[in-house]
């Protein structure tokens, strides 16, 4: 098979030139390293060119504006999930909750859309630098004062995030990106607002009563329930797991298995 590096469809090997746009097709890799992603140009603007992140939903790439040259970061919903609604909802409410916030420790998305197929992509701001979490495999007990500057930016993000009513529900270390620059040590970048709520909004398929979303470590009680009218304590509970593991190395309740985490929140 070959792909059209402009607009992405897959042709046939016998196929010379697309009769989109006129681009002559490239043949798709093969091998553990190949991506057929890889080139393509999407919305006929963000170049894909290399792999840097992969979730449970979807892959993150590097890509370059074709005009401005400027970096950006791409995030494409897995195939497997473009017929799934609920998987759809989350990932359009990623976009549109970072977009509506705008703040400097919030990742800042610039725009939601789709490929020829129908594969739902977002379209951040690029960041290089690492996970809260890598920092805290290497040093598990953080500077006092390095965790009250981290810690200081995340709770000006859930500030600005509560002011507007969205409950981020998922805080913890791997969504906190830290960001080294020549002036400044430790920026702080809030990502993933896929399972985000707002406050007041009626409980879709996603928020269902009785439904457990989060990460069992940092999961306050009435989110480990499955609470439906959940609020704004449980991202703070969760930066008070966090601000805990930083000072100790240790986190606050631990356990062999996620059930048996969740049991002792609610138990012990």
């Amino acid at each position: 098979m070959k792909r059209c590096p402009q607009c992405g469809q897959l042709f046939e090997d016998s196929v010379g030139y697309c009769p989109v746009d006129g681009s002559k097709p490239v043949p798709v890799g093969t091998g553990e390293d190949s991506d057929p992603w890889l080139g393509i140009v999407l919305g006929g603007k963000y170049r894909l060119e290399k792999k840097v992140g992969e979730g449970g939903m979807g892959k993150i790439y590097l890509s370059r504006h074709i005009t401005l040259n400027k970096r950006y970061a791409v995030k494409m919903l897995n195939p497997e999930y473009s017929n799934n609604q609920e998987a759809i909802e989350r990932f359009r409410r990623e976009a549109v909750t970072a977009g509506e916030l705008e703040h400097p420790n919030i990742i800042n998305v610039t725009d939601i859309d789709y490929t020829s197929e129908g594969q739902a992509y977002i379209v951040m701001e690029y960041l290089d630098g690492r996970e809260l979490r890598e920092d805290l495999r290497n040093t598990p007990v953080v500077d006092p004062q390095r965790a009250l500057r981290i810690l200081y930016q995340v709770a000006r993000a859930l500030d600005a995030a509560h002011a507007k009513g969205i409950i981020h529900r998922d805080l913890k270390p791997e969504n906190i990106f830290l960001i080294d620059r020549a002036d400044q040590k430790d920026v702080v970048k809030i990502l993933d607002f896929g399972i985000s709520k707002i406050k007041g909004a009626r409980a879709s398929n996603l928020t269902q009563t009785g439904m457990v979303i989060g990460t069992p470590h940092y999961m306050a009680p009435e989110q480990a329930r499955g609470d439906r009218d959940i609020d704004t304590r449980v991202d703070i509970y969760a930066l008070g797991s966090i601000a805990y593991e930083m000072f100790t190395g240790r986190l606050p309740v631990n356990g062999e298995s996620p059930t048996a985490i969740l049991m002792k929140i609610l138990l012990e």
